[in-house]
């Protein structure tokens, strides 16, 4: 109410320091405008890369994700080790295994002595790996799979995807970790700053270009 609104004691610094502050705040004010304008630059270029990779968007159709793909699969994090495997002993991938956009099969958790790879959840070469649970900057990292030396998994807060045989895998690999990468990151909701994640209701229906025939 007005009467309560009025009875609120505020703390009142010296003039001086008040337009310190006030300063303080046009200089932000104008820091998160020019960080709005780099934004809108960089999605600038994203578009104009998409079209140096693949050619004038005029000649695509959009097809979900889920069109284009047979399956998105989360993969199991069993209890592992804290060592990498040695040899061809089983294994689980680490989301640093894909977080640099390049697929480090090196970058992996051994299992327990007897533990096996899960049924169905065995990496495999054309395979597509996305982190769907990440920091806000990682979250939604994708590598193509072009070779696994197997017997190795990948963890729950990935997902495995198998491209179906009219589309590209290499093309769709290449959409997903470039041009797509922003409009992946934003599907990503999470209580907690250092941990996004993917809904896969949500990834599914990403729109993706695709050359009409």
């Amino acid at each position: 109410k007005f009467k309560a609104l009025c009875q609120m004691e505020l703390t009142l610094p010296p003039l001086s320091v008040q337009r310190d502050r006030l300063a303080n705040l046009v200089s932000i004010e104008s820091q998160i405008d020019r960080s709005r304008k780099v934004v809108e630059e960089l999605d600038s270029l994203v578009k104009s890369r998409f079209v140096e990779m693949f050619g004038d968007l005029s000649g695509y159709e959009f097809r979900a994700l889920e069109g284009c793909v047979s399956v998105i699969e989360s993969g199991k994090s069993p209890k592992c080790l804290a060592k990498p495997r040695e040899g061809g002993d089983p294994g689980v991938l680490k989301l640093s295994a894909i977080s640099s956009g390049v697929y480090k099969e090196t970058e992996n958790k051994a299992l327990p002595s007897g533990a096996k790879v899960a049924d169905g959840k065995m990496v495999r070469d054309g395979d597509i790996l996305l982190a769907r649970k990440n920091t806000p900057e990682l979250v939604g990292q994708s590598v193509l799979v072009n070779h696994t030396d197997g017997n190795i998994m990948f963890p729950d807060i990935v997902f495995r995807m198998h491209v179906r045989p009219e589309v590209d895998e290499v093309y769709l690999s290449h959409a997903l970790a470039h041009p797509l990468a922003g409009a992946i990151k934003s599907l990503a909701h999470g209580s907690a700053k250092s941990m996004s994640n993917i809904p896969k209701s949500k990834l599914t229906k990403l729109l993706i270009p695709l050359r009409s025939e």
